[in-house]
């Protein structure tokens, strides 16, 4: 049984001699197919409910808590 090995240590410019994966040098236009979103969840101030977003827990606040937090950040200026 023979096994084949192959050299790959870096050549004297710093890079291997199939060149660097990692290296973008020439990936240059390429960009991502997804973009880079991340799902955020918002949390009701008074209570454990979570939200897609802002709005949602802002009337959220307004129905269940009886809390207007525009007019408490007005009202603390």
């Amino acid at each position: 049984m023979t096994s084949e090995t192959r050299d790959h240590s870096a050549s004297p410019s710093g890079s291997s001699k199939d060149g660097d994966v990692l290296d973008l040098a020439d990936d240059e236009g390429w960009e991502d197919l997804e973009p880079d979103v991340e799902a955020v969840r918002v949390l009701c101030l008074m209570c454990s409910t979570s939200f897609d977003g802002v709005k949602p827990m802002l009337e959220h606040c307004k129905e269940i808590h009886d809390m207007v937090i525009a007019q408490v950040q007005k009202d603390l200026r």
